[in-house]
């Protein structure tokens, strides 16, 4: 249970070469199951390997490149996922000698764990950024009615899974792992995975009330205190399993002793003066009841945005009878994010009471600072945007913490992610003056240029944006992708994702062979798709038929000005006893598997 081989020191090699690549023959049917649905499985083993894997549609050969240990680790997992679709999986010890976990559990608990059709096991892995599978390691002995569940990623990855699948075999068998646990007193690590102060500690919790509180509504409390701490949470039973650094523990057991104080009183006396790990933030007494929200909704919502613990103290501010203090616990990022959402709040609501005493500054330091700079309010509208869309786009981009505190602008973060931030600004306001825009990239590392005569639609740009985490900009016949994250070729987000979406736009207009031209009718025979090509751009073909068959002689049922429906049998809302009858029933809204047969 949690065993690796020791032997997996030999099995270490330094990344000598990088990008260095390596293939693998597959057949048809293979290469159907390690794709999955639109290439999920593909990307999901190079996410948690780190290796670029791509398979070769026209020879069917899987290439994965990257540094040695990452292109064994991603082979390793494609063997394991080959190996499902003939059933039982077995694999030698040195696949498991290596960021892999082995987790025993009771057959009883195997079904619920995978889920119907493996939904479950595929909803852990995304969630965890793993991959698992149930499997017989040979040299290992089997126990009797005992199954052993792999999972393989990095460290925190594989721990955090590993005490979420724990906490579901725990309650479909009951003290399965708490009678080891108070009869061994293991915590299930893997001995490997304890290097330096990393570890494992436990708190026993009370009344059935008190783990109730501590998990939360969906899990909501639980997932705010390892968010504030930084350590992994779990609740197996009524003892709650924290694992993390030394700091990290201490801070998860302090913050849950904090929640529970809070079970019986709706404010802390929690004295956190001279704490690190905790800001201070006096909020007048009539905003209070505006920061909190119905139900605590609104301190629950800054919660998660910025991942932090908040709570107000029953003490007024010292240097203000009129106001309260609200606690802030968790990361210096975290902190600063919350804080300053909070002042723009609280200056909505009570103009002047944080900005009447801010005054532009520009930190001087390389580490973690604040910049505030003062801006017109037709700026800050435009830099707004709609919702705050604009605000949040800049954030993200630049990985600064971006917020609006009445005319004053506070930009934090390191010294790069606020130069960042300030560069995207001036640009912006470039575009609002309708001014030329200079963009010098020498020396830049936060930005792709995509090559686009024909130009994109704004429209579509603020989509790419909003999907990918990054900021775009046409300028010279370019379109300028800028973010902190690069991204890789199997995520959704950075400059990587966002420049795959800008050429496909570019080149949508090109290539419309399949779609058989322009024309909104007709069967579009010109264009018709090659089926064997199924796993082209990592997506199954038949999504193409949708969006042909959306675009071909059914194309009637988006512009009701062409339907054979009478104008006054026209009615807003749809169904049969007001569709007008025809020889063969009512006229039926069809899905778009039913319409591809042919009706009868």
């Amino acid at each position: 249970m949690g065993r690796r081989d020791e032997a997996s020191e030999d099995a270490e090699v330094d990344d000598v070469v990088d990008d260095e690549v390596e293939s693998m023959e597959l057949s048809q049917e293979d290469a159907a199951f390690v794709l999955g649905k639109r290439g999920h499985t593909k990307n999901k083993i190079a996410r948690v390997s780190g290796c670029e894997v791509e398979l070769l549609q026209d020879s069917l050969i899987l290439e994965f490149r990257g540094p040695d240990s990452q292109r064994r680790k991603a082979m390793c997992y494609a063997r394991c996922v080959m190996a499902q679709r003939h059933g039982a999986v077995k694999v030698q010890e040195v696949d498991v000698a290596n960021d892999c976990t082995i987790l025993e559990m009771p057959q009883d608990a195997i079904g619920v764990v995978t889920g119907k059709s493996g939904g479950s096991l595929r909803a852990l892995e995304d969630e965890h950024n793993v991959l698992l599978c149930f499997a017989e390691v040979e040299g290992v002995s089997e126990k009797e009615g005992v199954g052993k569940l792999l999972i393989f990623g990095e460290r925190r990855e594989r721990r955090s899974a590993q005490l979420a699948i724990m906490s579901t075999v725990e309650s479909k068998v009951s003290e399965y792992y708490l009678k080891i646990w108070q009869k061994k007193g293991t915590t299930f690590d893997d001995e490997s995975d304890l290097v330096g102060d990393w570890g494992t500690s436990t708190k026993e919790l009370g009344s059935g009330k008190e783990i109730a509180y501590a998990i939360g509504k969906g899990g909501s409390t639980r997932k705010k205190i390892a968010a504030a701490s930084g350590c992994i949470v779990s609740y197996i039973g009524d003892i709650a399993f924290l694992s993390g650094t030394r700091q990290q523990r201490n801070y998860a057991k302090e913050y849950l002793g904090w929640m529970l104080d809070q079970l019986d009183e709706s404010k802390s006396t929690v004295d956190v003066r001279g704490r690190s790990d905790c800001t201070v933030v006096k909020v007048p007494h009539e905003c209070v009841g505006y920061i909190t929200g119905s139900h605590r909704d609104g301190l629950c919502r800054l919660e998660e945005s910025h991942g932090v613990l908040m709570f107000f103290t029953d003490r007024d501010s010292q240097d203000d009878k009129d106001a309260t203090e609200l606690v802030i616990a968790g990361s210096q990022r975290g902190r600063h994010g919350a804080e300053y959402e909070v002042m723009a709040l609280v200056e909505r609501k009570h103009q002047g009471f944080f900005g009447d005493s801010l005054r532009e500054q520009t930190s001087g330091r390389d580490s973690f600072g604040t910049d505030i700079v003062r801006l017109e309010e037709q700026d800050i509208a435009y830099l707004l945007g709609q919702k705050g869309a604009t605000r949040k786009k800049l954030a993200v981009a630049s990985n600064a913490i971006f917020q609006f505190v009445g005319r004053y602008a506070m930009i934090a973060g390191i010294k790069d992610e606020r130069q960042r931030c300030r560069d995207y600004i001036g640009w912006l306001m470039d575009q609002k003056e309708k001014k030329e825009i200079v963009v010098n990239v020498d020396g830049r590392e936060d930005v792709t240029e995509v090559s686009v005569p024909r130009g994109v639609a704004s429209h579509e740009l603020r989509d790419i944006e909003q999907e990918t985490g990054t900021f775009c900009f046409m300028a010279d016949e370019k379109v300028f992708v800028f973010g902190h994250d690069a991204g890789a070729p199997y995520l959704d987000t950075g400059r990587y994702a966002a420049e795959r979406k800008v050429n496909r736009l570019h080149n949508s207009e090109q290539d419309k062979s399949w779609r058989g031209g322009k024309s909104k009718g007709g069967k579009g025979a010109k264009g018709k798709r090659d089926e064997t090509n199924w796993w082209s751009s990592g997506k199954a073909w038949e999504k193409d038929w949708e969006q042909s068959d959306s675009r071909g002689g059914n194309s009637w049922r988006k512009d009701r000005s062409r339907s054979p429906i009478r104008k006054s049998q026209k009615q807003d809302s749809w169904n049969d006893s007001q569709q007008p009858k025809k020889a063969g029933g009512p006229l039926r809204r069809l899905s778009w598997e039913a319409r591809r047969k042919p009706l009868r």
